[in-house]
């Protein structure tokens, strides 16, 4: 089964992001909460101003899974 997710994530100022799921579909199947501990190996380098980094942008990220057969080239 294939799914989708739309996580919003908080950029922290040491490049982690601490993220919500906003929206899953299908739901039920666990795949916001897999998004999620993906998640949590996003680095994302955060704004700054005047050079230095400041806390409180957002991202949204969108994740697909995907159920392919082996050897399939994704499209």
């Amino acid at each position: 089964m294939s799914g989708r997710v739309q996580l919003d994530c908080a950029i922290q100022i040491d490049t982690t992001a601490v993220c919500t799921v906003e929206s899953e579909s299908p739901q039920g199947y666990g795949f916001g909460e897999a998004a999620l501990r993906l998640s949590q190996t996003f680095r994302i380098r955060p704004a700054t101003r005047d050079g230095v980094p400041i806390e409180g942008g957002h991202v949204h990220v969108p994740v697909r899974f995907d159920v392919r057969p082996r050897g399939s080239a994704l499209n």
